[in-house]
């Protein structure tokens, strides 16, 4: 899910020449695309150009508090979510062909 809107920003300000992409620098330990909880970020508060990689919303999450297992548990629904949707894309694509 993260991937997909993340995804279809970047398509939209690729549009507009009056926005440009851009991210705030950071440092990932232990980065972990499975356990979000496992993740340590630290932001650089340097602005630099481009599309950040992913998302740190769980990160976030984290920070602000939020019980560890419930940011486990909405990690999973995304993945889940997001596998359903490419299932689905797949399955469209190999109608269309």
């Amino acid at each position: 899910m993260q991937r997909r809107i993340h995804s279809l920003s970047c398509d939209l300000v690729k549009e507009n020449k009056n926005v440009r992409l851009a991210h705030m620098n950071f440092i990932v330990e232990n980065e972990n695309t499975e356990d979000p909880t496992e993740e340590d970020v630290s932001f650089l508060y340097k602005l630099v150009d481009g599309v950040c990689k992913k998302s740190y919303g769980f990160f976030a999450a984290k920070l602000a508090g939020l019980p560890t297992q419930l940011v486990k548990e909405a990690s999973e629904a995304g993945q889940l979510l997001q596998k359903q949707q490419e299932r689905m894309r797949a399955t469209q694509a190999a109608r269309n062909a």
